[in-house]
């Protein structure tokens, strides 16, 4: 069911207020089957959101507070995952913290992944999608 309304929120909505927005050509989402990384796969998956937060979370960490880029990306993703969490509260009325917690998980697979480059990308893609199923 969690599934369920995180698809229709993220993805769903976004696409059928650009249909009758009539910007249909827009690009919500890619090929997010094939991510490599967490990081890759939520920029996929999440376009919008992903976009929003780099330009206003990862961007000004980056130029403004001359953060490393490693820390501002934990740190954006950290963000993230709370404001998603509070836009399914906030949407559902249920107070459970599951998507932050898988987000968290995902979180300390993504420093995995940074510490450790992939040797054969098609291990890392099947991780990572068995990882968030």
């Amino acid at each position: 069911m969690l599934l369920l309304n995180i698809h229709l929120f993220f993805e769903s909505v976004p696409n059928a207020l650009a249909e009758l927005a009539r910007y249909s050509d827009r690009q919500f989402y890619v090929d997010w089957w094939n991510a490599v990384t967490v990081e890759e796969f939520i920029q996929k998956w999440f376009k919008l959101p992903y976009i929003f937060f780099y330009r206003h979370g990862f961007v000004r960490l980056v130029l403004k507070y001359h953060m490393n880029q490693t820390l501002a990306r934990i740190i954006t993703f950290i963000f993230y995952s709370v404001s998603m969490e509070l836009v399914l509260i906030l949407a559902l009325g249920v107070y459970k913290c599951y998507t932050l917690k898988l987000l968290m998980v995902a979180l300390m697979w993504h420093i995995i992944q940074l510490r450790f480059p992939p040797i054969d990308p098609n291990i890392f893609n099947t991780v990572t999608l068995f990882g968030f199923l």
